[in-house]
């Protein structure tokens, strides 16, 4: 979404116009810290934010609701991401819990932890919960860019079954991006994992198209 001049609390923007992000009142409450405290708990959370589903092919994640805690411990991990990797970030979490650290040096090297995260093979971006709780706090910082489109050419490729984010939240992106190239991928939030081969050749096409170099693919 374009930067707003008006800040709008989450509450209301889920009951008027995204119930699909109710998920974020529940991330930002309290609940989930005081619900997923023990490793086993951790690790089965970070299973749900994968896309795990339990034996009878249930989630434990909807965007109306959030976290399905009845449903966490039952859930198993998607091919798309290994036994390992999960115990990787499970073990760092569990240092902290789900809130990150208390302590100022600490939260610091803990968010240089979560940004090396981002570019590692598993997005997985902590304080995980603490981010839906600085959105009045973005909101402030982003009217300095507020009627300013992007000029670049910029390409988006929609996961048509991410659960979170409908395809019709990208109605209007051609407004404030000029230079928009569309793909749509028929996969889940993890588009990056569970289709390489096809992120790999769209992003490819669309650099050759713009006279770019292709460089490295999706692993």
């Amino acid at each position: 979404m374009p930067p707003s001049a008006t800040y709008v609390p989450l509450e209301l923007l889920v009951e008027n116009v995204l119930p699909n992000f109710k998920y974020q009142v529940q991330f930002k409450s309290g609940e989930l810290e005081k619900a997923i405290a023990t490793k086993d708990q951790i690790r089965q959370f970070l299973i749900c934010m994968f896309g795990g589903r339990t034996e009878d092919g249930k989630y434990a994640f909807d965007p109306t609701k959030g976290v399905l805690l009845e449903n966490l411990m039952q859930l198993k991990a998607p091919p798309y991401v290994s036994t390992e990797e999960i115990s990787y970030y499970t073990d760092r979490i569990a240092q902290h819990g789900i809130h990150a650290p208390r302590k100022s040096t600490k939260m610091l090297l803990f968010l240089i932890f979560s940004f090396i995260c981002t570019f590692s093979r598993i997005w997985i971006m902590l304080p995980i919960v603490n981010w839906y709780r600085t959105l009045e706090i973005n909101q402030k910082d982003e009217l300095a860019i507020i009627n300013r489109k992007i000029s670049v050419p910029v390409l988006f490729i929609q996961a048509l079954k991410d659960l979170s984010l409908p395809p019709q939240l990208a109605e209007g992106m051609g407004e404030v991006i000029p230079q928009l190239t569309i793909e749509k991928i028929d996969t889940g939030h993890w588009a990056l994992r569970e289709d390489p081969e096809t992120i790999n050749r769209i992003i490819s096409g669309w650099l050759a198209n713009i006279g770019a170099e292709t460089g490295p693919t999706c692993p």
